[in-house]
């Protein structure tokens, strides 16, 4: 009883040191949406709430007047630290409105942003703010400086996508929540840097590393060859897609490639370590060596020709390279096909699957698997295919199968 009653006041103290610290966590935040106010700077308007206890300011929409190339937003508003700066995102709004920008501007729609902030070339930022919010500063396609504060902990996905003149980006010490598709489309990105003391993350050997290094994110900087050290288990999608490395080495410690279409950029092959047990080469393929899935699809010149030693293509199956595809060889290895197995294929309209198998695979699920395309078969087996297809293909009165209509599903 003695040691039941201690646990529970030590699970009470932890709790209320938990709460007494909660100023210091966005997670124990409670904000007052019900008091919307605005104010005006320099010329430029902050629309902002508090926290319910009144120490903390969200900066949820900036008006800035089109001449101005430089914007400094301010420390305070009214008195009150600026510590949260995004549009909010909630799952009670529609998807147009969760992915504006700070400046209301939908993230969706790449010509308005041109028109919108368009001398915006540098933004100065308050080192109180400790979270910049999905989509912030999305779309600026003109912002060339932009300082990450000190006291930053988090940087939502998509904060800086499509920002085109962006060049440089140093992440603080305090940072420790990057999101994936953070720097997509930023095209001038000429590197990441990271401070030295930051607690979760490092750039070692142009790698951007957990800071135990048994994490890979992606790429610091553009390279003809990069080499993710030994040690590293994950590998995860966080600059993959912003730099362009020709040549990945894979160590022999890998053990989890994250189920992503960015956690390798478009047209990079990798090399994976012949002692790696859990991932193996394919020629520029990669297969899980255990499960025999597809993880990787090399697109050379618009055709995907699968290696033997697959044998399930799964929804996590990624395909990159330079080109759409075209043609998709599949061989009779392949035994598993799963619903949405093509969701990070880039198909061209006029596509041809050609099977080599003298049997169909199994569809994986109950719902079409197929997408629409010109179907090619074994002569031998063209019964067996017909069938399969007019079960799985979506619409597949308007696939064909060697050169003939495929009848309607009714």
């Amino acid at each position: 009883m003695f040691k039941v009653r201690n646990l529970i006041l030590l699970t009470l103290l932890m709790f209320l040191a938990v709460l007494g610290n909660s100023n210091q966590s966005s997670a124990f935040v409670m904000w007052d949406d019900s008091d919307i106010m605005t104010e005006k700077v320099n010329g430029v308007t902050y629309t902002y709430c508090y926290t319910t206890n009144g120490k903390e300011c969200w900066i949820r929409k900036i008006k800035v007047p089109s001449s101005k190339s430089t914007l400094k937003v301010p420390k305070r508003l009214d008195g009150v630290e600026v510590t949260r700066i995004g549009y909010p995102n909630t799952e009670e709004m529609e998807y147009s409105e969760a992915t504006q920008n700070i400046f209301h501007v939908a993230a969706g729609e790449g010509a308005r942003f041109q028109a919108n902030q368009k001398n915006l070339k540098k933004i100065i930022l308050p080192d109180t703010i400790t979270n910049i919010l999905h989509a912030s500063f999305a779309g600026l396609v003109n912002l060339q400086e932009i300082n990450l504060p000190n006291e930053l902990i988090e940087l939502d996905g998509g904060v800086f996508w499509n920002c085109k003149k962006l060049k440089k980006v140093h992440i603080p010490k305090s940072t420790t929540i990057l999101t994936n598709g953070t720097f997509g489309g930023c095209t001038s990105l000429e590197k990441i840097t990271i401070a030295k003391d930051n607690t979760r993350y490092m750039v070692y050997k142009d790698c951007i590393l957990s800071k135990d290094k048994t994490i890979y994110y992606g790429p610091s900087k553009d390279s003809d060859k990069l080499r993710v050290p030994v040690g590293v288990t994950q590998m995860k999608s966080l600059t993959a897609g912003t730099f362009k490395v020709n040549k990945l080495y894979l160590p022999k410690t890998l053990e989890k490639i994250e189920k992503s279409s960015g956690v390798i950029g478009g047209e990079t092959q990798c090399i994976i370590n012949k002692k790696n047990l859990t991932y193996g080469n394919a020629g520029k393929h990669i297969y899980n060596k255990k499960t025999g899935e597809l993880v990787l699809a090399f697109v050379d010149n618009g055709v995907v020709k699968i290696p033997g030693r697959v044998k399930k293509i799964t929804e996590s199956s990624i395909a990159i390279g330079e080109k759409k595809i075209h043609k998709v060889i599949i061989p009779e290895s392949v035994k598993i096909i799963e619903s949405n197995w093509n969701t990070n294929w880039s198909f061209k309209y006029n596509r041809e699957i050609h099977f080599l198998g003298k049997k169909p695979p199994v569809a994986a699920s109950k719902y079409a698997v197929m997408l629409r395309a010109k179907y090619f078969a074994p002569k031998r087996s063209v019964k067996a295919y017909k069938k399969w297809l007019k079960e799985e293909v979506v619409f597949p009165e308007m696939s064909t199968l060697n050169g003939k209509r495929l009848p309607e599903n009714k």
